[in-house]
């Protein structure tokens, strides 16, 4: 169920709750100003609301990085694809991001998807649970183990310099036509999963000239950006990294994994 994020109110009482009504800042998180909920956006697309609360991710995601990620950073990709499709009353975003019309598309419409992705991907941490049968059994198929996976995973993300993303994902021949044919010489056998990065808001479907990654259909990445991140782990990215198995939502990743990617289909987070 989608929980409506808190009120301009709320998250007032939540900075004097960490500043305990003073001016000294014990931490970063009690020095920032927190965002409010973004205003209904005008476009065919809308910020859609969270699967849990703000804090519902700590200690391994603090809450003012959740309301700093998902209000600004979230709200403002999805407010530049509305404002670049102005008049349309709908579209469909991975088909817009699968040949991405310009370098804005590229950029907004890859961080808008894998936003919404990293976002629906994750619960707390009672909740994160384990691989579903069919996809643990192609995670042992491609890597050994669950933990050999989770290393090469944590290796691919740690290293990838500058902004980015690490993907988890089926590597293909070709995608399915209902999106489009690619023929990439190098990448491994349809069926078998990997894990690839991608700078900045790139996404490992795109069509793209000068992509630096092998193709695949992503169901699990992690947001590298030095946003999701600084509050707690600063340029510890490697622990970021490491946390962030206990908050995986394996169930909606197994979801994707069984529904979509393991079907040669890209992923819909969002109904299309």
């Amino acid at each position: 169920m989608d929980i409506t994020p808190m009120t301009g109110n709320t998250k007032s009482a939540v900075n004097r709750s960490r500043r305990g009504g003073g001016s000294t800042c014990p931490g970063l998180q009690d020095c920032i100003s927190i965002p409010s909920a973004p205003a209904k956006s005008n476009g065919p697309f809308q910020l859609p609301g969270l699967p849990y609360h703000y804090q519902d991710l700590e200690p391994y995601i603090d809450e003012a990085t959740m309301m700093y990620h998902y209000n600004k950073h979230f709200n403002g990709y999805m407010t530049n694809v509305n404002n670049a499709l102005q008049g349309l009353p709908s579209a469909n975003l991975t088909q817009l991001i699968l040949n991405p019309s310009s370098p804005s598309m590229r950029n907004n419409g890859g961080g808008f998807y894998n936003h919404g992705l990293f976002f629906r991907i994750m619960c707390k941490a009672s909740r994160s649970e384990a691989p579903s049968k069919l996809l643990e059994d192609a995670i042992v198929q491609s890597f050994g183990t669950v933990a050999n996976m989770k290393q090469a995973f944590a290796n691919a993300a740690s290293s990838r310099f500058g902004s980015g993303w690490a993907w988890l994902g089926k590597f293909l021949l070709s995608l399915d036509a209902k999106w489009i044919t690619i023929l990439q010489p190098g990448v491994l056998p349809s069926g078998k999963l990997g894990i690839t990065t991608t700078s900045n808001q790139d996404t490992p479907f795109m069509n793209l000239t000068d992509q630096q990654y092998q193709y695949m259909i992503p169901f699990l990445g992690l947001d590298v950006w030095e946003h999701a991140y600084y509050l707690n782990y600063q340029n510890q990215r490697a622990a970021y990294v490491d946390a962030w198995w206990n908050i995986v939502n394996w169930s909606q990743v197994s979801y994707y994994f069984e529904q979509y990617a393991s079907k040669n289909m890209v992923v819909p987070w969002i109904e299309e």
